[in-house]
């Protein structure tokens, strides 16, 4: 009988190079799926991105994960009305944001729905374009994200974006330390520092980091003096005094904030009564 070695050799080299190419996936899949920085920051606000340059610009690497798909929170989602007040007391990073939307409407193209020298250049208690300081305080939502997305691609900053913190089981902890954090697709992301840069706070709960909703009561705030004229200690009426104990109003409330809409018509059609 004779053995055809040629033809044996070659389907064992095939079988070889198959089961290497899976092997190689299956590994590059791995690393895909294992992400490592020095500090990883939970969230797609303007905090997250700014604090990310910060730590870019000191020397260290850092990967933003977002739930959100664009930058920039709120203030690139429509608060674009600056509450500036004394306008010296903001600086470093923040200024340099106000700084490049100055830029930006600086150029003639960017005055698309009105002429400059028609703008009121009215802001919150000061001017929205500041010639002198070269600031502008009032903007576009997306001139806004424009500029969180510059100063990401300048300093390099790697992003994860539409990717969620898997609350129940994304969480891994050593000795109270949080070591790595897992997202609903499966990516994980292994850090030495851990920011949480959202709003809501998920990550610091999900680490089973205390908190409490609402105003806190004055066992928790030890230094909070009751007032006659102010039983709650810092604003008046904000517990509603008038209608609650002051025992009541020490001990906090569990309240949160609402919106409260005061247009008629087409606007109140805009929200569904909620049944009771």
């Amino acid at each position: 009988m004779k053995l055809n070695f040629n033809s044996h050799y070659k389907k064992s080299s095939l079988i070889g190079i198959i089961l290497l190419a899976i092997s190689f996936q299956s590994c590059l899949k791995s690393d895909q799926n294992n992400i490592k920085a020095d500090v990883i920051i939970y969230g797609g606000t303007s905090s997250a991105v700014i604090a990310a340059v910060e730590v870019a610009r000191s020397g260290k690497t850092v990967i933003i994960v977002s739930p959100d798909v664009h930058l920039g929170g709120l203030t690139a989602g429509g608060l674009g009305w600056t509450d500036t007040g004394k306008k010296e007391t903001i600086g470093g990073l923040a200024r340099n944001f106000y700084h490049r939307v100055y830029n930006h409407y600086e150029q003639k193209e960017a005055w698309k729905w009105m002429k400059k020298n028609e703008y009121g250049n009215t802001g919150q208690g000061t001017p929205a374009i500041d010639g002198d300081k070269r600031t502008m305080w009032i903007f576009e939502p997306h001139v806004a994200e424009k500029v969180f997305e510059e100063m990401v691609a300048e300093n390099d900053i790697q992003i994860f974006r539409d990717e969620w913190l898997d609350r129940k089981n994304g969480m891994e902890m050593n000795k109270g330390k949080i070591t790595s954090i897992m997202t609903l697709s499966g990516k994980t992301f292994h850090g030495k520092m851990f920011m949480d840069a959202t709003y809501e706070g998920d990550l610091m709960a999900s680490a089973g980091i205390s908190y409490h909703v609402g105003r806190e009561g004055k066992r928790l705030l030890k230094s909070m003096k009751l007032t006659r004229k102010d039983c709650s200690g810092l604003l008046p009426m904000i517990c509603g005094c008038r209608r609650r104990s002051r025992k009541k109003c020490k001990n906090g409330d569990w309240q949160k904030m609402s919106l409260q809409i005061t247009g008629t018509g087409l606007i109140r059609s805009m929200f569904a009564k909620h049944a009771a």
